[in-house]
């Protein structure tokens, strides 16, 4: 059995493309050889192109995918085979003479007789031509270029002519097409790490004697030799070392100059995390390290050059820390040594041009100061004394007044507790005279009007039996008669509303009844993402996790995206997978006699104006309420049971479907201003006494299209929503077929276990940690020229990123779900915002260019592809910027 690495070959066109595995190299005893033109035409005798074809049916769609997701052109493989154990490659019965053998490609993966080159710890070569060396400094992500190169293969970089850094995993970016490696600076403390060059095997690999027609392709294998240690690199800047000194100063883990052993976790943590003393840092780059920063602080060479820089980095740090622990004997110890070693230290620091100025201002606010005390002291001695005088002169008047005041007190005292006990008396026997007068004149009262009442009565029961043994003419008054008819209208319509009344409350206990177990968040967590992938395989655990978390935590989420991408879909995907159908049929078999479904889909209509169009008015005339939208009314009042009843176990989703259509702040301005502050007191009023509470339970989603036939969303509804935007469809090429959701598979889920899972508690405190703190600071600060982050969005923010920071997965990049959760915030909370139009000097697009950087250079890859699409439509509409671009 050979075990031999070499090329894909792609080849054909629609409707027939053939993938081939041509080998080049093969691998013995842990070494790669390569192969000779002989070896190659003695290795696969009966194909003329000395290749194998990689079988598959083109027919069938996921194969095509497997293919096109297994092999890329020009890319290396290894293929394990014997060539005996070569199936032959026949066209209509005989054999294919250039591509004289075959092997199922699936099987042959599955049996891992095909596998890649990281596989047998093997890379491509990188060289420097192919990469900017700069970028391992200023890039998280660093674009790579090269013959072979595809998704998740490892490489090196050759960063020096001794030095090869890796393996680094490739990645590809959809949004530009590149593809690029993450050498991951910041987490590895600006550390490279590889191998010297001579430890390392490099092989070239060329097809250059390959057949008539091909490109001559170059390819340079890499792999370490046996035994050899790993070397380090240091792309530290003297910038980074002030910055991680100045972090060592602001230490917490520090009290009065010493170090707090009482915080011994926090103490090792910022000792691993430094780049001065990191744990992981290799004992001669601490060192170099230290000197670099010891030299910097102390040459004097440049010295005006960089004190202004230091002062600043360094200069609030140091005071504080002198401040904070000036007591200590440690600092004190410190000071004083490094006076013995230097006396005349202080002088030249006292003499320092930056100091003078300010040196001279203090030393005349001293002097005023210390005129000002005398000033004072003389006033307070002066004033003691006259304080003192009158003293004594008030305390022996008022000795006197006192005595006397005293004995009155008493005498009066006595004489109104004797009048309160008289008083009382007689109060209760005056409040209990005026209180029967009273009763009397009430049942006086009421009796005339209960005889008045009867005499009406009876008035009005002879006119109506006169009216009706009249015949016709006299029911026609009855009909006419204003007071009759608004009186048996009024009455019709209250024993209606009494009945239907009682119907919602029956359904309201009906479904508070069904008998459900809430879930654990991480049991909720992989229900959704496993039955949703079951209908949609190529969404990934984030996006189905993000949309669960805007559907909880936000009163309106809008789905985004181009025609056709599946916006409706996945809606109807969400309400039927939290069981909101399944809910509405349990009841009914139960016991119920209204509509129980708790997700409604409404077509919003092009010209609707007001809630009356979406949900319904009140008709004075038949005193009775006129549905636009039953079901949504139906849904309403039941909410409304609910929330007087405190009930609170399923949610319920209202789906406003191509809802831009109309206007959303004209038909949906009820609801607009419960997304400001939805509490137990919310609600809205259709009309006369149809005022219905809206319960945490009832959650809006709405999709939305941008073309000229819509209403673009107002500022102020994108404030309060959450807009997520659905892949284009370019990227779902690669589709996969889901199946339909089996019944047994869906679970009812309660709104206790959503909350659990996605909504944390209001009065928690968001504390990021320091890096993707600086982050989100670093975005507001970008943001705060062009846009304005209201406190809600921010807050909206701090939210959102609590939850998915912890529900989220990294990335196959390695990103971590803290920065993913920033990402996905930024991308639907403040990127809907972008609305602008270029100047002369194109300053916006300047500014959105800046904010992409910020966004790349931090791992926000989602914002940096949304981004990069509104610069390209905004190029395209003549400087125009806008996140919801027309898509006509």
């Amino acid at each position: 059995m050979g075990v031999y690495i070499g090329c894909i070959e792609k080849k054909g066109n629609e409707p027939g493309i053939y993938f081939n595995f041509r080998p080049l190299c093969e691998i013995k005893n842990g070494e790669v050889i390569l192969l000779t033109p002989d070896e190659r035409r003695k290795l696969l005798p009966e194909s003329s192109l000395e290749n194998v074809n990689l079988s598959y049916n083109y027919n069938y769609p996921e194969q095509r995918n497997y293919m096109e997701n297994h092999f890329s052109e020009e890319c290396l493989v290894i293929l394990e085979f014997e060539t005996d154990k070569l199936l032959p490659n026949e066209v209509r019965g005989e054999r294919n003479t250039k591509t004289g053998y075959k092997i199922f490609a699936s099987e042959a993966f599955d049996q891992g007789k095909i596998r890649y080159l990281e596989n047998e710890n093997i890379s491509l070569l990188i060289s420097s031509s192919e990469f900017n060396e700069k970028d391992f400094e200023n890039e998280t992500n660093m674009s790579i270029s090269g013959t072979g190169i595809y998704a998740d293969v490892t490489v090196f970089c050759e960063v020096s002519n001794e030095m090869l850094a890796g393996p680094y995993k490739v990645g590809f970016r959809e949004f530009d097409r590149e593809f690029y490696i993450r050498p991951q600076l910041k987490d590895s403390k600006y550390l490279i790490s590889g191998y010297r060059k001579p430890d390392c095997n490099i092989i070239k690999v060329n097809s250059s004697d390959s057949y008539w027609g091909q490109d001559i392709l170059t390819w340079t294998l890499v792999y370490p030799k046996s035994g050899v240690e790993r070397i380090f690199e240091d792309k530290t800047g003297i910038e980074q070392l002030l910055m991680s000194f100045k972090a060592s100063l602001d230490m917490p883990a520090q009290k009065s100059g010493k170090l707090d052993l009482t915080n011994i976790e926090k103490l090792l943590e910022q000792y691993e995390a430094s780049n001065l003393t990191g744990a992981d840092l290799p004992k001669e780059i601490r060192k170099k390290r230290m000197n670099k920063l010891i030299e910097f602080l102390t040459t004097e060479r440049d010295l005006d050059d960089t004190q202004s820089f230091v002062a600043e980095t360094l200069g609030d740090s140091i005071g504080n820390l002198l401040a904070k622990s000036q007591d200590a004997s440690q600092v004190n110890g410190l000071i004083k040594t490094i006076i013995e070693q230097d006396p005349d230290l202080l002088e030249r620091v006292r003499d320092c041009r930056a100091l003078q100025e300010q040196r001279k201002k203090l030393e005349q606010e001293i002097e005023t100061l210390q005129q000002e005390r005398v000033g004072a002291e003389k006033a307070v001695s002066d004033l003691k004394k006259d304080t003192r005088d009158v003293e004594t002169s008030i305390f022996e008047q008022k000795s006197e007044e006192l005595t006397k005041l005293e004995a009155e007190y008493s005498q009066k005292k006595d004489q109104l507790d004797s009048l309160l006990q008289q008083l009382k008396v007689a109060h209760n026997v005056f409040e209990l005279d005026k209180e029967e007068n009273e009763l009397e004149q009430k049942i006086s009262d009421i009796e005339v009007h209960k005889r008045f009442l009867d005499e009406g009565t009876q008035r009005l029961e002879t006119a109506f039996s006169e009216m009706i043994n009249n015949h016709h003419d006299r029911m026609v008054n009855i009909a006419f008669d204003g007071y009759m008819s608004n009186t048996m209208i009024t009455a019709a319509a209250k024993w209606e509303a009494e009945r239907v009344a009682q119907k919602y409350a029956e359904t309201v206990e009906t479904v508070n009844d069904l008998s459900t177990s809430d879930m654990e968040a991480t049991e909720l967590v992989e229900y959704l993402c496993r039955t949703i992938k079951t209908a949609r395989p190529q969404y990934e655990n984030n996006d189905i996790i993000n949309i669960a978390i805007c559907m909880a935590q936000g009163f309106l989420t809008v789905f985004s995206g181009e025609p056709g991408c599946g916006k409706t879909s996945i809606c109807n995907l969400m309400g039927e997978v939290l069981g909101l159908r399944k809910i509405g049929k349990l009841a009914k078999k139960v016991d119920s006699t209204l509509e129980t479904e708790r997700y409604i889909a409404v077509s919003v209509e092009r010209g609707w104006t007001s809630k009356r169009d979406f949900i319904g008015y009140y008709n004075p005339l038949s005193k009775t309420f006129d549905k636009s939208n039953r079901r949504v009314f139906n849904g309403l009042k039941l909410l409304d049971g609910e929330a007087k009843h405190d009930y609170a176990k399923f949610p319920f989703v209202i789906l406003l479907d191509e809802a831009n259509l109309s206007p959303m702040e004209y038909y949906w301005a009820d609801f607009m201003n419960v997304c400001d502050d939805l509490n137990e007191n919310s609600e809205i009023n259709l009309g006369e006494d149809y005022s219905l509470r809206i319960p945490q339970t009832l959650h809006f989603i709405a999709t939305i299209n941008n073309d000229h036939t819509t209403e673009t969303l107002s500022p102020r509804l994108i404030d309060r929503a959450w807009i997520i935007s659905l892949p284009r469809l370019h990227s779902f090429s690669k589709i996969e077929v889901g199946t339909d959701i089996a019944e047994e598979q869906i679970i009812p889920v309660t709104w206790a276990s959503i909350k659990n899972a996605f909504v944390p508690d209001k009065s928690a405190t968001v504390s990021m940690p320091v890096e993707i703190q600086q982050t989100f600071d670093k975005l507001l600060d970008c943001l705060n020229s062009h846009i304005v982050v209201s406190p809600r969005s921010k807050k909206a923010i701090e939210r959102f990123w609590q939850v998915a920071s912890v529900r989220f997965e990294a990335d196959k990049d390695g990103i971590t779900p803290d920065k993913i959760a920033l990402d996905y915030a930024i991308a639907q909370k403040i990127l809907p915002k972008i609305s602008g139009i270029d100047n002369e000097k194109k300053e916006y697009s300047k500014w959105l260019y800046e904010l992409g950087k910020i966004c790349r250079q931090n791992d926000l890859i989602k914002s940096a592809e949304l981004l990069k699409i509104i610069i390209a439509n905004g190029d395209e509409q003549m400087g125009y910027y806008r996140f919801f671009y027309n898509n006509d």
